[in-house]
């Protein structure tokens, strides 16, 4: 862990000096003899105490010495994407409890970005903390639930594919093998129709005890739906049925309204895509299912998706697989911290967020700064790197940060310190100001400790007032101040300067690794699962009419290992690489994304050209 890099340093100095000590005991034995030196531990405790003393010197210089190596990098990331570099706070799913008497639905409601749940955990040492959650996305939130999920033959769906009238949906429910059942209830008494069910957004939970189960479904639905069938489950309304077309599925979470980790707008999407991949891809098991005509429905309803092909005799879905109402969480939220009072003396302050918690507090970022002097009004200050000249002012002050791991076994994470930038003649005039300062906090490896189950409460009014977990939370992460990392994060600011033609699966891996966490085993096999990158120059038609003319773009096939890929799904790892291309592609230009898999030699998955965020045709 990196919270232990001064211990590490610690214990090589140690044995440095132990090993530089049988040496020269082998050199000089009479005054090594006196000193009672060896290659283990010394018998004369003021001997030791010497040599631990030193060793705990040279191991603070060795690590200063490291972070001043990496101190441009640290800057310049902080300054164009400071959310490489800041601490990764744990992330998971909960369900709104939309059962519960304190529900209150009377039509559609929206728990809007932002929204904070907060739970309380015991601690044995400190008795009840307060972990504090932010919604990262908007989420509509019904009276719905999913009550079963099964397999279920084209029999059992109980429409004759030939009294349809179009014949292509037809033809795809012939060619259905089974379909993917989801029972759907409305928990209150008013028609279903009043909640607007249009659109429903689904996520996908796997089995209970097999998190890996829902990436399974989730290939199941992406890559082997051929349409959806929607219908009341009552007999008396057997005649109420809509017939959707598998583009009714819409997957969520590439937009950067549903981003969960928090990035600069200036940043390149790209980066943000990857890295919440890495470290928390059951965002991307959300989908929403449109097209619904929901006077059509009853208070009970079925969904089911028609498959082509027979799914694993492994997969056994249950009604927890599929759930309604659920809701990404991040452990990010806004605090005051503790104001500092400015001085003479001290060019760079400690932020604190929770004196008396501090082991549980951790300055993530900063919203706001204030400088409030004794006399006059308050002054905000400004990021010193962020400011625009059109914005300088004579009396404006500006304030920079900085970011070190705190090394502290009590308090993981990182440690954040403020320095104030003003002109010289301000100085003796500040001294005794208060900083008064808004951020973002983590309570970093608090959340860790919730389990599946567990109960949320929302804070302030909403249609709901409790939630439940839904998947294990996501560690906390420090960032990676002091090795090569901080240089190769930087060297991905010139992502479009490098060629994919010429470099080809290097620098793809290299980017890839760089966002990955390398504690985390399936995140390598991935990346080593890539075989061949192969790029071609193309031109198509912009948009669907003929008239638009030609555009020229990169074609990009990736040849996968099936055998060596583990972790998530292929068919989620090429939609991520889809939009990360897409966003590499050059101004007036696009990227086609493909996938091949290398025993195969067949293409598993061809995407729509893509020109930023936007399908081109």
């Amino acid at each position: 862990m990196q919270d232990q890099e001064l211990y590490d340093y610690f214990l090589r100095e140690m044995d440095y000096l132990r090993m530089r000590a049988k040496s020269f005991a082998d050199d000089y034995p009479d005054v090594a003899k006196e000193l009672r030196l060896s290659e283990v531990k010394s018998s004369d405790p003021h001997v030791e105490l010497l040599l631990q003393s030193f060793a705990y010197l040279s191991a603070n210089v060795r690590r200063d010495m490291a972070t001043q190596a990496n101190h441009l990098p640290n800057q310049v990331l902080g300054v164009l994407y400071p959310h490489l570099i800041k601490p990764i706070p744990s992330m998971f799913v909960v369900q709104a409890d939309v059962v519960s008497k304190e529900a209150k639905f009377d039509g559609v409601k929206v728990l809007d970005k932002g929204r904070e749940f907060y739970v309380d955990i015991h601690s044995s040492k400190k008795g009840l903390l307060r972990c504090k959650m932010t919604t990262s996305t908007k989420t509509t939130l019904r009276p719905f639930d999913v009550s079963d999920v099964s397999f279920s033959s084209i029999r059992d769906v109980g429409y004759d594919a030939s009294k349809m009238d179009n014949d292509s949906v037809s033809n795809a429910v012939r060619k259905a093998h089974t379909a993917l059942k989801l029972e759907v209830t409305n928990l209150d008494d008013k028609p279903t129709a009043e909640f607007g069910p249009e659109s429903l957004r689904f996520y996908i939970n796997g089995e209970k005890n097999r998190p890996h189960s829902a990436y399974h479904l989730y290939d199941l639905i992406a890559n082997d739906c051929i349409n959806i069938i929607v219908k009341n489950r009552s007999d008396s309304e057997a005649s109420q049925y809509q017939l959707l077309n598998k583009n009714a599925i819409s997957w969520v979470g590439f937009d950067e309204e549903d981003a969960v980790l928090p990035f600069n707008k200036g940043s390149h999407s790209a980066y943000r895509i990857l890295q919440e991949y890495f470290l928390f891809p059951e965002k991307y098991l959300f989908f929403d299912l449109t097209g619904i005509d929901g006077s059509k429905l009853g208070k009970k309803f079925d969904i089911y998706f028609l498959l082509s092909t027979l799914p694993n005799q492994n997969v056994r879905p249950n009604a927890d697989s599929f759930s309604l109402n659920a809701i990404p969480l991040i452990n990010l939220y806004p605090q005051r911290l503790n104001s500092i009072r400015l001085d003479e003396e001290d060019h760079e302050y400690r932020l604190m967020g929770d004196f008396k918690h501090h082991a549980y507090c951790e300055v993530h970022s900063l919203s706001e700064v204030q400088v409030i002097p004794k006399e006059g009004e308050p002054k905000r200050a400004q990021p010193y790197a962020g400011i625009e000249g059109d914005l300088l002012h004579e009396n404006e002050c500006f304030y920079s940060t900085r970011t070190e791991i705190s090394g502290l076994k009590s308090v993981p994470g990182t440690e954040m310190y403020i320095s104030i930038h003003q002109k010289a003649q301000e100085y003796e005039k500040t001294a005794d100001d208060v900083i008064s300062i808004k951020a973002k906090c983590t309570n970093r490896r608090l959340p860790e400790s919730l389990r599946v189950g567990d109960s949320l409460a929302l804070v302030g009014p909403g249609p709901i007032s409790r939630a439940k977990v839904l998947t294990k939370p996501t560690m906390h992460m420090s960032p990676s101040l002091n090795n090569d990392k901080p240089w190769r994060l930087m060297s991905n600011l010139v992502l479009n300067t490098s060629s994919l033609e010429k470099e080809g699966i290097e620098i793809l891996k290299s980017i890839l690794l760089t966002y990955s966490n390398e504690n985390e085993k399936s995140h390598f096999s991935q990346v080593d699962s890539i075989t061949d990158v192969q790029c071609r120059r193309i031109v198509k038609h912009i948009g669907k009419d003929q008239w638009r003319g030609l555009c020229k773009g990169m074609e990009v096939v990736l040849e996968i290992d099936i055998e060596k890929f583990n972790g998530t799904s292929l068919h989620l790892f090429g939609s991520v690489l889809n939009r990360f291309f897409g966003l590499y592609a050059n101004v007036n230009s696009f990227t086609q994304f493909k996938l091949i898999l290398k025993q195969k030699k067949e293409v598993f998955r061809s995407w729509p050209p893509l020109a930023g965020e936007q399908i081109l045709l």
